[in-house]
């Protein structure tokens, strides 16, 4: 494995292809096999492999673990379960297939039966913050937020600098309304890791919040400049420009024109069974967001109107006659 880890992949499945010839029936040797091609991006041999290794060694809980991963990359949820159960029947003490199966739950949208995964694996691994910090993400997906809050703590207590922990405290945070909170958070998670972009961009959807536009701007494009085709940020960007008070009306109007540029043609046209009618009066409305969620999964609503963006008729205007 010398040659994966040090990133010669095709070499690494050379040698150990030749080294499998040699010893056909050698289970860890089809799993080596298999995590270099899994590594390589070849998620269908890795598969076969593990398959044939589960044959020679039925017994063997991580063989099934790992191919109930790859089911799961491939978005075969449902195999993938069954995989990690098989692990869990052989082996219940097995924390990490505990939590693999609770994350492939909590994607099929099966969140207390995650719960109860999670809580498992604690019971066998208490002391882990990432298994805190998953149970925290099932639990807020139910709307159970100060427990969820609690889990992230209870991470960040046993591992400080906890990036993920950090960000997900975050998000809880601002769901509750503590919005400093949930900033200062984010910003630890940015300190941990400058490169998390949806801390960056959640850290900017609270900074909106709280007034501070410029500061809110910038992590917007702090995101979009590693992150250029990120339709959600992009569109909490131009809604951030109408509360400045320093952009015009032609200037926002244009922003707008190149949101429509870069990202309209991949966004779903949506289409009505009214009967098209020209003297039909035309309602439009405010609509904040572009996108379906921010990188975080949340959407923070402003009870604050927008100032200083010169007249909102004139732009809907000229969208109207130009676009």
């Amino acid at each position: 494995m010398l040659a994966a880890q040090l990133g010669d992949l095709d070499a690494a499945v050379e040698s150990l292809s030749q080294a499998l010839e040699l010893a056909p029936h050698d289970v860890l040797m089809h799993a080596n096999l298999a995590v270099a091609y899994c590594q390589r991006g070849d998620l269908d041999r890795a598969a076969a492999l593990l398959q044939k290794a589960a044959r020679l060694e039925p017994g063997r809980a991580q063989t099934f673990s790992d191919l109930g991963l790859i089911r799961q990359q491939q978005g075969r949820l449902d195999e993938a379960i069954s995989c990690y159960r098989k692990a869990i029947e052989l082996q219940p003490d097995d924390s990490e297939a505990l939590d693999r199966l609770g994350i492939a739950l909590s994607l099929s949208g099966r969140l207390d039966e995650a719960e109860s995964c999670f809580r498992k694996a604690i019971e066998h691994r208490p002391r882990s913050a990432g298994l805190h910090t998953n149970l925290g993400v099932a639990l807020r997906a139910q709307g159970k937020f100060a427990e969820a809050a609690d889990c992230f703590r209870q991470a960040l207590r046993l591992a400080p600098g906890h990036v993920e922990a950090h960000n997900n405290l975050g998000v809880t945070c601002a769901l509750q309304g503590l919005l400093t909170e949930a900033a200062h958070h984010f910003r630890q998670a940015l300190q941990g890791n400058p490169a998390h972009l949806s801390a960056c961009a959640n850290l900017g959807n609270v900074l909106h919040d709280l007034g501070h536009w410029e500061e809110g701007e910038a992590c917007y494009r702090r995101v979009l400049q590693q992150d250029p085709h990120n339709a959600a940020v992009h569109s909490r960007l131009l809604l951030g420009l109408n509360y400045h008070g320093r952009y015009s009306a032609d200037e926002i109007f244009q922003a707008h024109v190149q949101w429509g540029r870069q990202h309209g043609a991949s966004m779903p046209v949506a289409s009505f069974d009214n009967e098209p009618d020209p003297t039909r009066r035309l309602r439009i409305g405010h609509v904040q967001g572009l996108a379906d969620e921010p990188p975080s999964g949340i959407v923070f609503e402003s009870g604050v109107a927008p100032q200083g963006i010169g007249d909102p008729i004139e732009v809907a205007r000229r969208i109207v006659a130009e676009g």
